[in-house]
């Protein structure tokens, strides 16, 4: 599995402000590389090392340079993730990362392994490591139409998202019932769950939910990871024509709503068999 990034950047007042703008003009600069895999989960003791790589491909028809750095990263209440290239956050576990390299050349349609390595130091308790391995294209600097002399930095770039477990550490996800609530511009059900462990927690669950109409859905937990100590809702979706895949609801779900299943987690799961009106 891999994540593919096709990416026509051009200069905007959003990007000046951090939200790049996507677009397919000219006067563009094209990122187009897939990153495998685009999450890695490992385990590991105290005192102990580990190794592991990604693989990098890249589309494009010329010569990619790309730069490799890690970064600490936060998940928002909103769902977005934010990064912190420079000194590591309080607590943070990159003093414990040794990247391969800092550049990276990849001819153009082919691949290269990228490898790195986390020393988990002796004394380190039972919790998680995190962190992310930012893979971004050299910069390249546009003029826009109406800048004049000046000329603006653009940049492509992937996450990779590393966990790496240590010691015994494991989730504790504790379900605080059913919500309806909006979750990308519709009103879907939502579980409450707050981890109440010292490791991540990633939610699956089969239901059943049968609306006021009576008509009959079913729902799959959404793929949503649940950090130690907080408490995050995560949507039930419907499940798509391939198990295990969501999609949209062909009809929207009509309240009282009676959903049943099981919502599990690695270590735990919960009985759901709840009315939400």
């Amino acid at each position: 599995m891999y994540t593919r990034h096709t990416k026509t950047l051009q200069w905007s007042l959003p990007w000046i402000l951090g939200a790049m703008m996507v677009t397919s003009d000219a006067l563009a600069a094209t990122f187009d590389v897939s990153i495998s895999p685009p999450r890695i989960e490992r385990r590991a003791k105290a005192g102990k090392l580990i190794r592991d790589r990604i693989t990098i491909t890249n589309f494009a028809n010329e010569p990619g340079q790309y730069r490799i750095k890690t970064a600490d990263w936060v998940l928002t209440k909103e769902r977005r993730v934010t990064f912190n290239e420079g000194t590591p956050n309080s607590g943070s576990c990159r003093p414990w990362v040794r990247i391969e390299r800092r550049k990276l050349t990849v001819p153009a349609g082919a691949s290269k392994s990228y490898r790195f390595e986390v020393h988990v130091p002796a004394n380190t308790q039972d919790g998680e490591c995190r962190f992310a391995l930012l893979v971004s294209g050299d910069p390249e600097t546009i003029a826009p139409r109406g800048a004049g002399n000046i000329r603006f930095p653009i940049v492509g770039r992937v996450a990779v998202i590393v966990y790496v477990t240590i010691g015994k550490a494991k989730p504790d996800l504790k379900l605080h019932g059913l919500e309806m609530r909006e979750h990308e511009g519709k009103t879907v059900p939502m579980a409450i769950l707050e981890n109440v462990g010292n490791a991540h927690g990633r939610p699956l669950g089969d239901f059943t939910a049968i609306d006021s109409t009576g008509r009959k859905v079913n729902l799959i937990v959404e793929q949503f990871p649940v950090l130690p100590g907080e408490t995050r809702a995560v949507a039930l979706r419907p499940m798509g024509r391939f198990r295990g895949a969501a999609t949209d609801s062909p009809f929207e779900l009509k309240t009282p709503l009676t959903i049943r299943g099981r919502i599990q987690w690695d270590g735990g799961s919960a009985r759901v068999n709840q009315v939400i009106r």
